[in-house]
Order: structure tokens, then C-alpha cells, then sequence
């Protein structure tokens, strides 16, 4: 039995709420490659757009190259570099200036 939360997870982008979904490279529990193909699956307003975007590196003071990101408007899909399954375990630092520019309703970018 399964069952799928993405017409959940697609209401709540169309709701323009900032939605953060990342994954760590090394995490082999939730493989990044498959949330990258579950999101691009995903039904809202920028499914188009978001499926022919590319990643774009993020770096971040002090820590240096942290991962890949693609943004679409609300939504931002991480691919967290040496990190594993808990994310902020592995990148505590970038993971904290990530979360704060979450919090602040902008785009992941590089700090």
C-alpha cells in the first residue's frame, strides 16, 4: 500500500507558501534523484517551468560549494552536497542559512 502527498504538497505551492524541499547527495534512504523526479511530477502553476530549469550551485560563506538548487517562484529543491538523511546534521551551517532565507520568503541563493 502506498499513497502519494503530492496533491497536497502541489496545493500548498499553488498557495505561493515558500516551500523548501531538500535532500542530501549521500542520503540513501530518500535518494535526491528520486525527490527530483516526484517534485518534477508535482501538479501547480510552475510544474512547466520547474521541469526545464536547471540547477544552480549555491555556495555559502565559510562552508563553500553546499549544493545545487532549482527555483521556481515559492518552490526551491535542494540537492545538499556530503549530506546524509538529517541534513543539518551533516551541513549545520549552511543549513541554518538556508533555513533563514526560508524563513524570509526568498529564493535559495548564495551567500
Amino acid at each position: 500500500f502506498t499513497r502519494t502527498l503530492l496533491p497536497q504538497l502541489g496545493a500548498l505551492a499553488n498557495s505561493k507558501l515558500k516551500i523548501l524541499i531538500w535532500y542530501g547527495d549521500a542520503d540513501y534512504i530518500c535518494n535526491w534523484v528520486g525527490g527530483l523526479a516526484l517534485t518534477r511530477k508535482m501538479e501547480w502553476y510552475g510544474k512547466k517551468r520547474f521541469g526545464n530549469a536547471s540547477f544552480k550551485d549555491v555556495k555559502i560563506g565559510g562552508v563553500g560549494h553546499v549544493g545545487e538548487v532549482i527555483n521556481v517562484d515559492n518552490f526551491s529543491f535542494l540537492r545538499v552536497f556530503k549530506a546524509g538523511h538529517e541534513v543539518p546534521f551533516y551541513q549545520p551551517v549552511a543549513s541554518l542559512e538556508l533555513l533563514k532565507q526560508v524563513i524570509a520568503k526568498q529564493q535559495i541563493h548564495s551567500v
